[in-house]
């Protein structure tokens, strides 16, 4: 512990460690070991947290297709293959997903690279990383910065809207939920249906609910499983995700049943039997 204060001491060496990818959780982590086990004087203590402050702060403000380092890639996938129950789900995948860049997957498999890419499952060979970091090993350290919305909603269908996302944000020890909830609201168009319960919401509200929840934390990549299964009309949540790409930044994944549900998309990446079949790049 008094080996890893030393190493926090400086704003210098925390500004350090945030251009390696850590998370501004792990840094607040490490800080608070630091003052529990650390016998340095309080004078010391108090300088070293106000430039833990100053650096989440900087953090925060950071547009996230600026983090997670100078490269163009946000995200590598190198030789990919993801098995289950004894099955090859996925075989031999490599890519590389641009920063600000809006991916389409298609086809058999689209699941469990999603999975893979949020280090949801152990590879069978070869790697993700995201801004250079392994998903799966270092998976603490960039779970923070990675969004997802997976099939089935998670909410509580007798709270609204807005309880729900305060309930998402306290559990993640936000200090300003009620502001930080309110902004996500304007920024899904959801203000209208904030205070109606997901049992009164029409599909399309609840799906942008789903992703409302995703962006609790200040995420730098998006991944959606299958967003518009379900829904007559698709147009809201694309137009969202179109808007999150565009005016905050973000990367998004994004799978589809099928490449029609994906033209607005840069790229789609079609899967057969696990493996890239083709990737078929589109005008936006």
């Amino acid at each position: 512990a008094q080996e890893g204060s030393r190493a926090f001491r400086t704003e210098n060496e925390l500004a350090l460690t945030r251009s390696r990818g850590s998370s501004t959780y792990s840094i607040d982590l490490a800080i608070r070991i630091a003052m529990l086990y650390n016998y340095e004087p309080m004078e010391v203590i108090r300088k070293t947290a106000s430039a833990v402050r100053r650096l989440m702060l900087q953090w925060a403000a950071t547009p996230s297709s600026e983090r997670w380092g100078q490269a163009p890639e946000l995200v590598r996938i190198e030789d990919l293959g993801v098995a289950s129950n004894g099955k090859l789900l996925i075989k031999g995948v490599s890519m590389d997903v641009m920063k600000g860049e809006i991916l389409g997957l298609a086809g058999e498999g689209r699941r469990a690279l999603i999975l893979a890419i949020a280090g949801l499952c152990k590879p069978a060979s070869g790697s993700v990383t995201f801004g250079g970091i392994d998903t799966f090993s270092r998976r603490d350290e960039v779970k923070d910065a990675i969004g997802l919305v997976l099939q089935g909603d998670g909410l509580y269908e007798d709270l609204t809207v807005r309880q729900n996302l305060l309930h998402i944000a306290k559990m993640e020890g936000m200090i300003n939920s009620v502001s930080a909830v309110k902004e996500i609201l304007d920024k899904c168009a959801l203000s209208q249906h904030a205070d109606l319960k997901m049992s009164e919401l029409d599909p399309e509200a609840k799906r942008k609910t789903m992703i409302a929840q995703a962006l609790i934390k200040k995420v730098s990549l998006l991944l959606l499983e299958d967003p518009f299964k379900g829904l007559k009309e698709a147009k809201g949540v694309e137009s969202l995700l179109k808007h999150l790409n565009r005016f905050e930044g973000m990367t998004v994944i994004c799978s589809g049943e099928d490449e029609s549900e994906l033209e607005f998309c840069d790229r789609i990446a079609v899967l057969k039997k696990g493996s890239i079949e083709k990737v078929v790049e589109r005008k936006r």
